[in-house]
């Protein structure tokens, strides 16, 4: 195993270091708008729990917004105040309709994130990804180098939530 990773009992991998955890949130409001607001305020609350439990087990733990239109945006960049961090995501609102989404640019996003100055070698970054769309299927439209660098780095994870 790597220098960054210690071994728990079953033979997994487990982070040894900080986590860098980014939500990558869509903010589409193709379902209507009673049911968009419905998907953002629960989504809104899942974030607000992760980032309390893990700001409880590790304070170090850093947090980062991407927004996800027709590509990703970075909306907040890493920090380890939990509370100004959910303050953010609590003023989000849905937009309108996107017809696609660039998963290349959620993905390159990421990798530019993970090549930031700061980065130790101890790191993880975790990606949840938390998806409504239920008529877009994501593309690649930029192409799948990023992901492939990314999905080859054992501090990498990506979570998803799909919720409809």
């Amino acid at each position: 195993m790597g220098d960054h990773v210690a071994s728990t009992a079953r033979g997994t991998p487990e982070p040894a270091g900080r986590e860098k955890v980014v939500f990558l949130f869509d903010l589409d409001g193709g379902v209507g708008e009673a049911a968009a607001k419905r998907s953002l305020e629960l989504l809104k609350e899942c974030v607000a729990l992760i980032v309390r439990t893990k700001a409880r087990m590790r304070p170090d733990h850093q947090y980062a917004l991407l927004v996800l239109l027709e590509s990703a945006v970075l909306y907040s960049d890493f920090t380890t105040d939990a509370s100004s961090f959910l303050q953010q995501v609590m003023q989000l609102t849905s937009s309108e309709p996107f017809p696609t989404l660039d998963m290349s640019s959620c993905y390159q996003a990421l990798l530019d994130l993970r090549h930031a100055p700061d980065w130790q070698d101890t790191d993880t970054l975790r990606a949840i990804l938390l998806y409504t769309r239920h008529s877009t299927i994501p593309s690649f439209g930029g192409g799948d180098s990023a992901w492939i660098q990314l999905s080859s780095d054992i501090s990498f994870y990506l979570d998803t939530l799909y919720v409809r």
